[in-house]
């Protein structure tokens, strides 16, 4: 750091030349940024381990506990109810289902005929399909890669925070401990598998790009 003019000026990092949005300028370097999205890929495996294991994140055992299949309830998915992931099963999940078999047909959805006399898909207020976090239920099928969507969300919600306390001049320890708390704060944990998710996971990055304008 040297004065000059009455100023104060920089010298340029390495963390700088690596990823200019990362810091304003700061003393970021290669191995802070890349322990930092370490850090945060290691919180998101330990939370999402299970789907290295075969299984699924679906709030879709609800539906057993609707008329007029409750009747045929099995004890094996009662610790699996969670009435409050009611959208997800009823209305996001069919969407991602429908945008994966409507791009494997060839055409895009814009329109479902099989709910009333037909009704918008892309064009409603929620479907979010051309968001990033949802460009791979084109060409994946949403019961195997939602949870990894989630996932992602997360991780780009924690280290996208990051960045932006670094470039905001935050330490690496404070800028990682932001990252933890934005991405598992209880509003985006708890609409995770909701759409707009997508949107409070982007907001750092909207906010790091608008200060590097």
């Amino acid at each position: 750091m040297t004065s000059g003019n009455g100023g104060v000026e920089f010298e340029q990092t390495s963390g700088s030349r690596l990823w200019p949005l990362v810091s304003r300028p700061c003393d970021d370097t290669r191995r802070s940024i890349i322990l930092a999205a370490l850090g945060y890929l290691a919180i998101v495996g330990v939370l999402f381990h299970r789907l290295l294991l075969g299984e699924v994140l679906s709030p879709a055992a609800n539906l057993w506990a609707d008329v007029p299949f409750r009747s045929e309830l099995r004890e094996d998915l009662t610790p699996y109810l969670n009435g409050v992931q009611g959208d997800v099963w009823r209305e996001f999940e069919p969407w991602h289902t429908y945008q994966y078999r409507s791009a494997r047909e060839g055409r895009f959805p814009f329109w479902n005929p099989h709910i009333f006399c037909g009704f918008p898909v892309h064009a409603n207020a929620q479907s979010a399909m051309l968001s990033p976090f949802h460009w791979v239920y084109f060409v994946m099928d949403p019961k195997w890669s939602a949870g990894l969507v989630a996932a992602l969300k997360l991780w780009v919600a924690g280290f996208a925070t990051y960045c932006l306390g670094r470039r905001l001049g935050m330490v690496a320890s404070g800028a990682f401990v932001a990252g933890c708390a934005w991405m598992l704060s209880a509003f985006l944990v708890r609409w995770l598998l909701w759409n707009h998710s997508a949107s409070a996971a982007m907001l750092p990055v909207v906010l790091v790009t608008l200060d590097a304008l």
